[in-house]
């Protein structure tokens, strides 16, 4: 049940010499796969006998270092292990201590008890009323909080919750909802790597080893709308998500955004409500504003045409003056010429007496 099917693409190295002791270079590939088994690498914990070769490319000879080994990439199936965040498990008590218990998934295979995982779970974050009731070799259902393994490690660590009885229940009550779900056509695509995640769960709330595509699709639908198994209008819901999937979520906001702002009710703020009495005294500082302004206005203008009127007053002052100084040049040149009269008539007559 905790296994899942894979591919994935692994590179080997044979040295020349070894190829001498086989009869085909498949064997010596399954050879070194087999030393893989019973150990994690980047795909999880792989079980054991599971590895089977698929397809092998062309052997690969570096003509630029000189090494005797020839490379091949092989595709392989293999079922491997690999918990996720929130996914459920049944375990068996190994050991407590007054800190914490450690439990483990666990399975024989030729007479040997093997163990992919152990589970911490922390003392202090449990119900004391469920702990204290545990004992060893005990069988408890657990949720995993987080996990680790580095490659070629013989486990995977994890550290988890105990869940109780009603929580289990409510789990397992899902299934319901997601047959009833699964009935519903869609042309969804979500990305598998996306939503994969998802298959240790769903086979422990389906009872199935095999999990589909859409079923994938359904909890994820359940896990982002926070779906409870006792959740109301669900099927209306699942098809306004598959309807507003494939939308872009702009023109989505956008909708939403609309539908919030429509007011579709004629109540009004009391805030916002006015009096008449306060309209009066709106209407009288208004119209005093413009009285005021009026005056101000009025002023301004005055005090143009009085500046206007004195810049009138003296130029008319400097007119007059250069009149006046006109006249007097006048009257001086006319003066002058009297005098070179009277002094010719003078002299005409004393030239008469002469």
């Amino acid at each position: 049940m905790i296994f899942n099917n894979t591919q994935f693409i692994h590179k080997i190295s044979i040295n020349i010499k070894e190829l001498n002791s086989v009869n085909k270079i498949e064997d010596i590939l399954q050879i070194k796969l087999n030393d893989l088994e019973n150990k994690c690498f980047e795909y999880g914990y792989i079980k054991e006998k599971s590895i089977k070769i698929l397809h092998k490319s062309q052997g690969f000879l570096n003509p630029i270092i000189f090494v005797p080994f020839i490379e091949y990439k092989v595709l392989c199936s293999v079922d491997v292990f690999k918990p996720n965040i929130d996914d459920i498990y049944l375990v068996d008590v190994l050991s407590i201590n007054k800190i914490a218990i450690m439990c483990c998934i666990k399975y024989k295979y030729n007479n040997k008890t093997i163990i992919p995982i152990r589970i911490i779970i922390a003392k202090h974050t449990q119900d004391n009323d469920i702990i204290k009731n545990i004992k060893k070799d005990d069988k408890i259902y657990i949720k995993i909080l987080g996990y680790k393994f580095v490659k070629k490690a013989t486990r995977i660590d994890a550290i988890a919750n105990i869940i109780n009885k009603e929580d289990i229940e409510n789990i397992k009550k899902l299934k319901k909802v997601i047959e009833k779900l699964n009935t519903i056509e869609n042309n969804c695509h979500i990305d598998i790597n996306k939503i994969n995640k998802y298959t240790n769960i769903l086979k422990f709330i389906l009872e199935k080893n095999i999990i589909e595509y859409n079923e994938l699709f359904i909890y994820n639908f359940i896990k982002d709308n926070n779906i409870k198994y006792n959740s109301l209008d669900v099927e209306n819901l699942y098809n306004t998500y598959i309807n507003n999937f494939n939308k872009p979520e702009n023109v989505i906001n956008e909708t939403i955004s609309f539908n919030n702002e429509t007011d579709l009710t004629n109540e009004t703020n009391p805030d916002d409500e006015t009096y008449p009495e306060d309209d009066e005294e709106l209407y009288e500082e208004v119209d005093d504003f413009y009285e005021y302004d009026y005056i101000e206005d009025n002023n301004k203008n005055d005090n143009k045409f009085n500046e206007n009127e004195d810049v009138k007053n003296d130029e008319d002052d400097e007119d007059d003056e250069d009149d006046e100084d006109d006249e007097d040049d006048e009257n001086d040149e006319a003066d002058d010429e009297d005098d070179v009269k009277n002094n010719k008539l003078n002299l005409n007559l004393e030239i008469k007496k002469i």
